[in-house]
């Protein structure tokens, strides 16, 4: 039987011992999600890397006790400054693996429907907002696609994402 600081000291810290095991608990999940939307592109590959992941990550017995709001809510800073947690979340979702703030930005909005449940419909315009958030529609076409700051065209401040989740209040 060991201390909670001897197991610490003997992982190289809480936050790596976090990241030890959601990777290694995440794997097969993230194969599932990643299946799911492997041949979707743009927003809907994004809207539904979202709700597959919600699905997912409830449904995984390890990882549901990182989602009890004490253990979520204490994890938030180590799963916010992960570059493998932003790696993985850019590549769900198809964005720009070098824009943190799209990254960090997904991964608060799915953090917050974790900690507040909603009904599945519910919860599906929330995720389909979320991606308004992330793919906007660029100026002057009428095409829909990747976020217009992906291809440099967007010389705004990247907090103001959240703007286009009309109220709802998903930003933390």
């Amino acid at each position: 039987h060991c201390s909670r600081a001897t197991i610490y000291r003997h992982a190289g810290g809480r936050a790596a011992l976090i990241e030890s095991v959601l990777a290694t608990t995440s794997a097969p999940v993230l194969a599932a999600i990643r299946a799911t939307v492997a041949d979707l592109t743009g927003p809907d590959r994004a809207q539904t890397a979202i709700i597959e992941t919600l699905r997912a990550l409830r449904g995984d017995r390890v990882i549901r006790q990182f989602l009890r709001p004490d253990n979520l809510i204490g994890a938030t800073p180590t799963v916010l400054s992960s570059p493998a947690v932003h790696a993985v979340a850019a590549d769900l979702v198809g964005v720009d693996p070098d824009d943190p703030a799209d990254a960090r930005f997904l991964i608060r909005s799915v953090l917050a429907l974790l900690l507040w449940p909603a009904e599945p419909d519910e919860e599906a315009r929330s995720a389909e907002s979320i991606v308004a958030g992330v793919f906007r529609r660029d100026p002057g076409t009428d095409d829909d696609g990747a976020h217009p700051r992906q291809q440099g065209q967007l010389g705004g401040d990247p907090r103001c994402a959240g703007v286009a989740l009309g109220g709802r209040g998903l930003v933390l």
